[in-house]
C-alpha cells in the first residue's frame, strides 16, 4: 500500500517533539536551538533544512546549517541521513 506524501508529512512532523526530547535526555553536554526550518517533500522522501546553533558545555558554541534525508518504505521511515555543515565554531 502506497501511503500519499502528505500524510507522510503530518506523521513526521508529529514525531519531531518527541524525537527532540529524547536527543536532550541523550546529549546532555550540549544544549541547541532549532531555526530556519523547512520541509520538502518528493516521492518516497522528505528533506528537511534547519540551522542549530548552541553550546558544547566542554568546547563552547557552534553554528550549522544542516539536512535531514527521511526515506520511507510504506508509512515507516526506512533510513535516515544528516549532513551538517560549520557556519562558526
Amino acid at each position: 500500500m502506497r501511503v500519499p506524501i502528505i500524510q507522510k508529512v503530518e506523521l513526521f512532523v508529529a514525531s519531531r517533539l518527541p524525537v527532540r526530547r529524547g536527543r536532550a535526555r541523550q546529549s546532555p553536554k550540549i544544549t541547541d536551538f532549532f531555526n530556519e526550518s523547512n520541509e520538502f517533500p518528493s516521492g518516497d522522501k522528505i528533506f528537511t533544512t534547519y540551522r542549530v546553533s548552541g553550546e558544547f558545555f566542554d568546547t563552547g558554541p557552534f553554528d550549522v546549517r544542516a539536512i535531514d534525508i527521511y526515506s520511507f518504505r510504506g508509512d515507516k521511515i526506512c533510513s535516515k541521513d544528516t549532513y551538517w555543515k560549520i557556519i562558526t565554531c
